[in-house]
This record gives C-alpha cells, structure tokens and sequence, in this order.
C-alpha cells in the first residue's frame, strides 16, 4: 500500500521517471517494514488478528503514502492537492490513537475497516485516474515514409482567451509572463481575427482552412442537437499531415475541439471528469449550503473539465519516440466555469468580494446577471484572470518540456480559437453575435527559421493550416503566408442557435456575419441591418459604432455577397446528443 500510494505521489507530482519512483516507494516501504518487524518481534504471530494487521499495516502504509504525496504537492506549490493529503493524514493518525485506546475486539475490528476502505478507495483512484490520464505510450508512429527532416509541428490553443488580457496587448495585469517570455523571438500577430465565437467550427476553420459556412460545422438551429456536422471532401489539416508521414496526435480537455467530422488523427485523446463529481448529493447539497459549497470551490471538486496541470501531464506521457510528429494540445482553462485556485489569485492580487457560485457557467449568469450584486464584473474579471494565470503556470512546464522533448527544431504555434464576454453591455460568456472581444485572438509561432517580431497585419486563424502544410511539405517556415488574404478576406460568422434562442431570448434568433478591412467592420447581414464600427480609434479589440453610409454600402454588399452564395441552407445536417454530453454542455454553459 505504501509502495502504491508512494509511486503515485512521486510519478504525477515530481514527474519521477518510473523506476526513480519505485526506488523512493521500495526505501518508503522499507521503512514500513522495519517498523513492522520491531512490533512483530515482541509480539506473538499467532496473536495477529484483522485488527492488528489493520493498526499495524495498512495505517502505517496509507500514512507514508499520503504524507510523501503531501510533501510531494508542496513542492510544487499544489496547495489544494496537498491539503487533501495533508487531511487525510491528520484523520488517520486520529484514527490510529482511537484504535489503540479502544478495548472491545469487536469494536477494534470494525474501527479496522475504516483504514481498508480508504485504502481500497485510494487504489480505485489510481486506478481511474490512470484510465483517464492513459498510461506511458510505447506505440511506434504507424509504418511508412519516415520523411526524414520534416519539422514537429505543435499547434496549442488556449481555449477562450481574449487577446486584450494579456499585458503585451496593453492589458493592465500580467497574466500570462511565462508565455510572453517565451513568444520573445518568435513572430506574435497583433491583429489576429478568428472566423466563429465558440469551439467547433473556429477549430474546423484552423483545421480545414476553411469559412465556417463552407465547412459547414456551425450551431444548428434545431434544438435537437447543438451543432451541425461537416460538408463532405474536406482535407483536414491531420490528414494531409498524416499523408507527409507525420504521427498526428490530439490532446484535448474540450472534446468539442476534435469531434469526430474531423479525421486524421492517429489517437485523440480527450479525458474528462467523473459525471459523479458534478451529480451527486454533495453537488445538490452545495447549491443550498454556502459553506459547503465555499469548501467545494476551494478544492476546485465539481469542474466540468480536466484542467491545465492534467493536460500537461497526459500530453508528457502520450507523445510516442518517433516523428515526425503534429501534436494538437487544446486547454480549457480560460473557458467558464470560472474558478482557479487561490495561489493563482493570489499572484495576481485579486481581491474582488464573493459575488456568485464559480460553477455558474455562461447561460446561468445571462439569465441572472442583472440580479447579482455590484461587484459582479470586478468578481468575474478576477476570476478570468486567475484561470488565465493558473494555465500560464502549467504552460511554462509544458513549453519547458517541449523544448527538451523536440527540441529547437519545432515549430510551435500558439493561439486561441476565441474570446469571452465579461459582463460586457450584461452578457457573459461566448454566445452572442461577433464583437471584437469574441473574435479578436492572440497568434504566437517560434520555431528555427521564424523570424522575431510583431505584425500589425490582419490575420485570420484559417491560415494556420496553409503555414502548418506548408512546413509539412519542407518548405522553409514563411510567416507571410499568415497576412495572404483568400478571396473571403476576414469573415467571421455565426448561424442561430436553437437551444439558445430559448435561453437567450428573441434577440438571439439571427444569423452573424462581420468582415473587415481597414478601419472598419461590418456586421449583417442586411436583412438584419448592417451596422458599421471604428477598430482603430478605441484600439483593435474595442469597437466604436460609427455612421458610415459609404462603407455600410461597400461593406454590407461584400457580406450580403458571401452570405448569399455560401451560406450552409442543410437542414438535417446536425448531430445528436447522448445524456452525457448534454451534461457535459450545461457544465460547461453552452445549454440551460
């Protein structure tokens, strides 16, 4: 027990290699055993019972287990994780002088159980988190063309992170450090604009290099389903990846990053919390007792999500020895619900008062925000932030890691499919129309050949696929290729949502469409009036409606045109849902 307990602390906290930990778990239990024979020496085997083997086994194993796991967490300034550890140490040492003190066999023996419960209910755990965070890959890259020279390319999308929270572009906190450290050198778009405001089709459109309307992988106005499924003959960006003889591999905490219209992938790795987190009675018993449930978001227990310490940890076991190799990394972090731990917080100084429940996702507080107390905003934005600060912390290993593991010869991209809503004009979250704050996306790409420097051009997310194909093919890096507009230009757009018209109201129930060129940008299209705003007076993620006949014209035609040409008209196209993922998507805020 010792020995588990300690090899699971040791591998997932220290990030040991395997047999440095079983080296820590064989001194540990060792320890134990030296322990055990000095009592087994003074007492008389044949007088062994449940009891004694109870007190004298299992409570010193689970105890040095837990306290090195403790130990373990402290160093890595994982408080909550240590905390727990800590706890249970606490309740087993009470638990060892009842034990002691208690006369009545009978009573020895049932207090006995408590200690092979927990013990059992701690290798479960290893158990299922092992089935959740997969286990070390051994698999070889599948045969074929080695395609010897070709770059790892390593696409990483911060799910949800708005551009104008990061301190490079002009936001007040330092969010992120770790990564604008690491973006020195390398090329950093200022102006970059993503083609949808939600998960799927803004990575079908990195995926394709495609509009969301000619991948066809947008919201459905059914409220049978939530999206709508791909157009036939795509080439996906895995699959012509795969075809140069590259290992392609997807890790994702949002598995709406990697639905199954996109093919390609060799292995898609996509875990996710227990449902029972979120659906048993504690859960029930929180939305009723303000204690509990401050005890439950300190301990960050209900999240819909695997969070960024996971995902590092899942992607540092998954990626195979060969290559070359695309790596897909999607973190959700950034994506309500909001709630980071307090060490976060803390180093960014965020002091905002209690204003709500952390587990409330986007619709919930649309429906409630008028209602909620002042501080709201303040609370929200602190919260972001917080989330924001915590992925930079795991981002830093991962980089670290990716530096060591491929090398200086990777080409590493980083970006983010969209942005959020922050109790901006009293919406929140990601689910209404197309403004600036929804579409405006921070670009990062460091790699040999990738010269340093920031551009002011416009770029869309789409033209990550003909840079990553392009480097796939052996062509040196080119960081222009991200500024070559297609005859689509910057269009951005979002088809009604079924589901939410209901929880959003009647003004919900349009279509978005927005392009912009130069100083403006257009929204419509005409049927619902096409509305003009400034990008550059106010800065580019700030919008400033503006009374513009000549570029309403102009620019309402060029929608109307795109919309009227390639607008998806399927109607029976879309997927539907299980109860899980139904569940998965209120949790996450999509759905009431």
């Amino acid at each position: 027990i010792a020995a588990i307990t300690v090899v699971g602390g040791t591998r997932n906290a220290w990030d040991f290699r395997l047999p440095v930990a079983f080296v820590i778990a064989v001194v540990a239990g060792l320890f134990v055993w030296v322990i055990l024979r000095f009592v087994v020496g003074r007492r008389s085997l044949r007088a062994w019972s449940f009891a004694n083997t109870v007190q004298w086994a299992v409570l010193p194993g689970l105890l040095v287990g837990l306290a090195v796991d403790a130990i373990a967490e402290t160093t890595r300034a994982a408080w909550s994780e240590a905390a727990i550890s800590g706890i249970a140490v606490l309740l087993l040492l009470g638990l060892a002088l009842v034990c002691l003190r208690v006369g009545s066999p009978g009573r020895r023996q049932r207090l006995g159980w408590l200690p092979v419960l927990v013990a059992v209910a701690f290798v479960v755990c290893s158990c299922v988190n092992t089935r959740l965070y997969g286990t070390p890959n051994r698999e070889g890259r599948p045969p074929g063309d080695t395609r010897a020279g070709r770059p790892d390319i390593i696409l990483i999308v911060l799910d949800t992170l708005r551009a104008d929270h990061l301190k490079s572009f002009g936001y007040v906190r330092d969010t992120m450090p770790a990564l604008e450290r690491w973006s020195r050198g390398g090329f950093v778009g200022k102006r970059v604009i993503s083609p949808a405001g939600w998960t799927a089709p803004a990575h079908a459109s990195i995926f394709s290099g495609r509009t969301v309307s000619l991948h066809g992988m947008h919201y459905t106005s059914s409220s049978e389903g939530i999206r709508t499924t791909s157009v036939e003959n795509i080439a996906w960006l895995p699959d012509v990846l795969a075809s140069e003889g590259y290992y392609c591999l997807a890790i994702s905490a949002n598995p709406g990053a990697v639905p199954s219209d996109i093919t390609g992938f060799h292995r898609v790795l996509a875990p996710k919390r227990n449902s029972w987190e979120s659906a048993t009675l504690a859960a029930r018993v929180d939305l009723r007792s303000p204690l509990t449930q401050r005890v439950s978001e300190r301990m960050r227990w209900r999240m819909p999500y695997v969070d960024a310490e996971g995902i590092v940890a899942i992607t540092k076991r998954a990626v195979p020895d060969q290559g070359p190799v695309f790596l897909f990394v999607n973190f959700l972090d950034p994506h309500g619900p909001y709630n980071p731990p307090v060490s976060a917080l803390k180093l960014l100084g965020a002091e905002a008062p209690r204003a709500f429940s952390r587990y409330l996702g986007g619709c919930r507080l649309n429906r409630l925000w008028a209602s909620l107390p002042d501080a709201k905003v303040e609370y929200l934005v602190d919260l972001y932030d917080g989330e924001l600060r915590w992925l930079d912390l795991n981002l830093e290993e991962l980089l670290s890691w990716i530096g060591e593991r491929f090398g200086d010869d990777a080409i590493v991209i980083i970006t983010s499919d969209h942005g959020e809503e922050l109790g901006e004009e009293g919406r929140v979250g990601h689910e209404y129309g197309l403004s600036q704050r929804l579409i405006h996306v921070p670009l990062f790409v460091k790699g040999v050949g990738i010269p340093a420097g920031e551009s002011q051009e416009l770029i869309t997310t789409r033209s990550i696929y003909d840079f990553a194909c392009s480097c796939a093919a052996g062509e040196a890096p080119d960081v222009s290729v991200f500024a070559r507009l297609d005859e689509h230009g910057m269009i951005s757009e979002r088809y009604v949502s079924g589901r939410n018209v209901e929880a959003l109201g009647k003004a919900y129930d349009r279509s978005w469409v927005s392009v912009i060129e130069g100083n403006r940008k257009a929204v419509g299209p005409f049927e619902h009036g096409v509305e003009i705003y400034d990008i550059e007076t106010a800065g580019f993620e700030r919008e400033v409606p503006v009374s513009d006949t000549l570029a309403a014209r102009r620019l309402g035609a060029t929608v109307d045109a795109y919309w009227e040409e390639n607008r998806d008209t399927r109607d029976d196209a879309f997927e539907s849902l299980t109860d899980d993922e139904i569940e998965q998507l209120r949790a996450l805020g999509y759905i009431q």
